[in-house]
């Protein structure tokens, strides 16, 4: 990509960095768009492990990313990272109709009692809720 932007001969070079050629420069051995580095395609999948860090979710692992590096699918790529990751999909999961129902109701709940009752050896179980909404 380097020998591209310097030569300005852009035959070898993929329709992505064509699309910007105008906005790449060089800097010593560095190619960079606007303030971005470019970094090269090796280099992806570290980057992005390294902005997913925390598990904070698309929109943060963009912004991450987009602060200082950019390369040509780095939006879906950044996507494809936290839709493919069990921690993110646990956290960024909307409540479940349950917790919805009690969320919704929690303004008119007045009392929630709870007994648990447990014997291991011969497995006695008693489990008693008792839910009371003002009306």
């Amino acid at each position: 990509m380097r020998k591209c932007v310097q030569t300005n001969d852009w035959n070898v070079a993929e329709p992505a960095f064509k699309a910007v050629r105008n906005e790449l420069t060089v800097l010593g051995k560095l190619v960079l768009r606007g303030t971005r580095l470019v970094i090269p395609r090796k280099l992806h999948k570290q980057a992005l492990n390294l902005a997913h860090k925390g598990h904070q979710g698309i929109i943060k692992t963009k912004q991450r990313l987009r602060t200082k590096l950019w390369w040509p699918v780095i939006d879906r790529e950044a996507e494809q990272k936290c839709k493919s990751c069990h921690s993110c999909q646990l956290v960024g999961k909307p409540l479940s109709p349950e917790r919805n129902f009690l969320h919704n109701h929690c303004k008119t709940l007045r009392l929630i009692c709870l007994d648990f009752f447990l014997r291991v050896n011969i497995c006695w179980w008693l489990l008693t809720i008792l839910v009371d909404f003002l009306k």
